[in-house]
């Protein structure tokens, strides 16, 4: 994408009787493919398909039998974002959610991160948490909290009644990245969700560190990108300051830029 080889159309769904159609097209002029996803969905059951074509001939080159691909494109994501925000070195891998999509977790996140040795899991069915962990070679926990003690947590489940709380349950309904710290042991963490259909199926946690402090420019850049934080800030201190003064941005910490509250932070401003 970033050579401009790749385009992409939305995702269009056309209403059925008892659910939807949908379809998800792509052209890659570098591989000279082109394609779509075209899957199905009732209250009983969802039928996926990929079909695959030489953009120079049109000649149809393959049908994918896509549930299987879905699970691995969703593991993926994850494995990607623990292989780039993951602490060094991690070891712990949490998974919470036993269900359809959480064994490619555990693989691509795996594969993603060779330094992971041990995967802790919950679910609230025993049997399916048995089952799983049998089959993964996961340890099954007592609870949520075994698995979200990880270095690497990825929850991957659909229910209506989470056992995420706090931070993590802002995350899921607001489907946007979210950068905190722990209450406990002050750790910088990011929650990444995972969406499927306009809802959040999974949210992948990972430890990280930052640099301390940024140039201007830099910071400028980071908050403009996540969540609309520096025109929030620049609003709150110009409520009582008559300038915005960028210099000050970079005397934060960068940590305490993406998590303190925007208010606290505009305090610094009016020292």
């Amino acid at each position: 994408m970033a050579h401009g080889e790749v385009e992409i159309a939305p995702r269009r769904r056309l209403r059925l009787p008892e659910g939807a159609l949908a379809d998800m097209a792509a052209a890659d002029t570098g591989l000279g493919l082109a394609g779509g996803k075209l899957y199905a969905s009732t209250g009983t059951a969802t039928t996926f398909v990929v079909c695959l074509f030489d953009s120079a001939t049109s000649e149809l080159v393959a049908v994918v039998e896509a549930d299987r691909l879905g699970q691995l494109r969703t593991g993926a994501a994850s494995g990607v974002a623990a292989r780039f925000l993951a602490k060094s070195g991690a070891r712990t891998l949490g998974v919470i959610g036993c269900g359809h999509q959480a064994e490619t977790q555990v693989a691509c996140i795996r594969a993603a991160v060779p330094s992971i040795e041990r995967v802790v899991a919950f679910c609230r069915t025993p049997e399916s948490l048995a089952a799983f962990c049998e089959h993964t070679g996961a340890e099954p926990g007592e609870s949520h909290r075994d698995a979200a003690g990880g270095e690497v947590v990825a929850t991957i489940t659909s229910s209506r009644d989470p056992v995420l709380r706090g931070t993590k349950h802002t995350v899921a309904t607001e489907r946007e990245l979210l950068v905190f710290t722990g209450r406990r042991d002050g750790r910088t963490l990011i929650a990444i969700p995972e969406t499927k259909d306009n809802h959040c199926t999974g949210i992948t946690q990972l430890h990280v560190r930052f640099e301390d402090r940024l140039p201007v420019a830099a910071c400028r850049g980071v908050l403009q990108g996540y969540r609309n934080r520096y025109a929030a800030l620049k609003d709150a201190v110009t409520e009582t300051e008559p300038t915005f003064r960028e210099d000050l941005l970079g005397e934060l910490s960068v940590v305490d830029l993406l998590t303190k509250p925007v208010h606290a932070l505009a305090d610094r401003w009016r020292q």
